[in-house]
């Protein structure tokens, strides 16, 4: 009788339209942004992609002390949130694959985490996250924007382990731990994390994290011209 009523409340809660059950890495997120957004692209909680290419400065620019970052968000299957620092969270928008977003984080460590959740009982679920730093570049010339970290899981298709065992290695072999040896960011301590994998492939949701720790120098070269310094 116990487990006939315990039946009947879980069918009566999907009935009223509640959020899917928690899996093992808990429930999912409330579907909004809350975080304090930068820049003259944001308003609200939300943002406008930057162009590809776009050689405008920040206006305003980021204030003494911090740095501006932008997070670029595509979505492939599922929903996808961004968190920075367990308190400023940010919500892919589920009517476009990409959504940007436009912060200013202080000088020091800052913990980074995609959370991407199936919205089907099968599972699957993609995403991906580019991370750019900017800096205002020498004076008179056009900014500098540095690809600071990157992950990718599906998108297209579902993630796998696999992809995001493989994410974490290129992340570990970073050299001195920067993807772009001009920029004044480090990414360190890449982990990862699933939930089931209801097919036995794919898993249902997801946890990928990283630190960005932020160097207070102000970068002296152009994104990508250390590694062709290197070359020569």
């Amino acid at each position: 009788m116990r487990r006939l009523l315990v039946a009947l409340v879980i069918v009566s809660a999907a009935a009223c339209g509640s959020s899917p059950p928690p899996t093992k890495l808990g429930p999912e997120l409330p579907a909004q942004t809350s975080a304090t957004l930068a820049g003259g692209r944001c308003s609200g909680s939300a943002c406008k992609c930057r162009a590809q290419g776009d050689a405008s400065k920040e206006d305003p620019p980021p204030p003494p002390g911090q740095k501006r970052y932008e997070l670029r968000v595509d979505r492939g299957p599922g929903k996808v949130w961004v968190t920075v620092d367990g308190t400023q969270q940010l919500y892919a928008d589920t009517e476009t694959d990409e959504t940007c977003f436009y912060l200013d984080l202080p000088f020091g460590k800052h913990e980074v985490s995609v959370r991407g959740r199936a919205q089907q009982p099968s599972g699957g679920v993609g995403a991906s996250l580019q991370v750019s730093e900017y800096a205002p570049g020498p004076e008179k010339a056009a900014p500098w924007w540095y690809d600071t970290a990157y992950f990718q899981c599906g998108h297209p298709g579902p993630c796998e382990p696999e992809t995001l065992a493989a994410w974490k290695k290129e992340v570990d072999d970073y050299n001195n731990s920067l993807r772009d040896p001009c920029g004044s960011t480090k990414v360190r301590r890449a982990q990862w994390e699933t939930g089931t994998l209801p097919d036995g492939l794919h898993p249902d949701d997801f946890v990928a994290s990283l630190v960005l720790d932020i160097y207070p120098f102000a970068p002296k070269q152009g994104p990508g011209d250390c590694d062709k310094a290197k070359a020569k």
